[in-house]
């Protein structure tokens, strides 16, 4: 058994919800997009 998902990147939230998941090629600009929707913006 794999334990490749075929993903590579995923965010997973506290409550084990995948939140975002991208292809073999993670987008910086969408994983942060998604990371602050979820769990807010990280400036103070």
């Amino acid at each position: 058994m794999s334990d490749d998902l075929g993903f590579g990147a995923l965010l997973i939230r506290p409550d084990g919800i995948v939140a975002w998941t991208d292809d073999h090629d993670p987008d910086r600009e969408a994983f942060r997009r998604a990371a602050t929707h979820w769990f807010g913006d990280p400036t103070p």
